[in-house]
């Protein structure tokens, strides 16, 4: 009967999956859980390493759940809901993380300076400056960048300045697009380094007194 049911619930949905994958446990002995499956190896290990980094220095815990989707649910009200339904406590955090829309939600917004305001930006805006070219991994590891200075009583470093370069004058020849292509390619890779490794400097800058 239950496999009917989900049958015909996809025949209903256009054979789409169910609108909200959250846990509704987390697991024991980990800080960070990737429901949707798509942060390479190496990232999630850094993540959770850098987690438990986290809690060695501040004694707060941040858990991480990574999902696909959740709906039409605001993430926030659901990163508030889900850090009671795990019986989190006053040294415990919640950092709720959607791919689709790339946004996320922290919970309790008490533990955060300006409570709503302050979660909001770091799920609207940090999360979201990488989390929008599916940078998934390192947009949690820019939020976690965010978080230990705020967890340490530090200041709010406050989200990622973009800067935007305008269309005007941008446009080059032949001759150019081809000198420069080679220089291109040698600083895509350099930058793919640099943003794997800039955030972990920055996070060991952060606890290295503790």
């Amino acid at each position: 009967a239950a496999a009917l049911a989900v049958a015909v619930a996809m025949v209903l949905g256009g054979g789409a999956a169910p609108a909200m994958a959250i846990p509704d446990e987390l697991p024991p002995g980990s800080l960070f859980v990737d429901e949707a499956g798509g942060t390479p190896r190496p990232t999630a290990a850094l993540i959770e390493k850098s987690l438990a980094g986290l809690e060695k220095g501040t004694g707060k815990k941040v858990h991480m759940v990574l999902t696909r989707t959740i709906g039409p649910e605001d993430v926030q009200e659901l990163a508030e809901e889900y850090f009671g339904k795990y019986g989190l406590g006053e040294n415990d955090l919640l950092v709720l993380a959607v791919e689709k829309t790339a946004v996320a939600g922290v919970a309790p917004v008490t533990a955060l300076p300006d409570g709503e305001t302050t979660a909001r930006s770091i799920g609207e805006q940090t999360f979201k400056a990488k989390a929008s070219d599916e940078s998934y991994g390192g947009a949690l590891l820019d939020v976690l960048n965010r978080l230990v200075p705020i967890l340490k009583g530090e200041a709010d470093p406050g989200p990622p300045v973009i800067e935007r370069e305008s269309a005007a004058g941008n446009f080059k020849d032949k001759g150019e697009t081809r000198g420069g292509r080679g220089k291109y390619i040698a600083v895509v890779g350099g930058l793919l380094v640099v943003s794997a490794v800039v955030p972990m400097v920055q996070y060991y800058w952060y606890v290295k007194d503790d």
